[in-house]
């Protein structure tokens, strides 16, 4: 297809078939880079991934070997906090206040 493109491009009697042609072909000439593109970057990533996974499984190797062997989960002992003091509610305190401000004279 690029190739018929190209020579109607160099051959076409009239400049907007000539223009067309060219444009067609260098999309089309794009895409292809595009979809070499992809498809390297594809194989990057499944080559990370399986280095990736052989890092995984050479540090859990190494953490087997460093660590002490598995116990049980020692037992919390969870002791009750000790309480707060309660606070008088603010419409206790607002009432109480007014009370003061109403002496008789």
């Amino acid at each position: 297809a690029l190739g018929a493109l190209h020579a109607l491009a160099e051959s076409g009697a009239d400049g907007r078939i000539k223009r067309a042609a060219r444009v067609a072909a260098g999309r089309i000439g794009r895409a292809a880079e595009r979809t070499k593109e992809v498809a390297r970057l594809s194989d990057d990533l499944e080559g990370m991934r399986r280095t990736n996974l052989d890092l995984v499984s050479r540090l859990e190797r190494l953490e087997s070997k460093l660590a002490p062997p598995a116990k049980a989960p020692a037992k919390v002992s969870r002791t009750p906090k000790a309480k707060r003091a309660v606070k008088p509610s603010r419409a206790g305190k607002a009432s109480v206040s007014k009370a003061r401000g109403r002496r008789k004279r």
